[in-house]
């Protein structure tokens, strides 16, 4: 496990970061859902898969930031 210390100010500039980005991760997130069973993108579900998988690290740092 690895910690980095942030300060107040640090934490709420990466959580606003977050929030602000969150469009995007929605947008990909439907973007390689509707592709994930197309032959013609056959890189469709490891992407998706990715992103899912940044959305859930995103919530789980974003909770914590709140936290602070």
């Amino acid at each position: 496990m690895r910690k980095i210390k942030l300060t107040d100010q640090e934490a709420s500039r990466l959580n606003m970061y977050f929030l602000l980005t969150h469009t995007r991760i929605s947008d990909e997130l439907e973007v390689w859902e509707r592709l994930k069973d197309d032959p013609a993108a056959p890189a469709a579900e490891k992407n998706l898969v990715f992103w899912q998988d940044i959305k859930t690290l995103i919530d789980r740092i974003s909770k914590e930031l709140r936290g602070f």
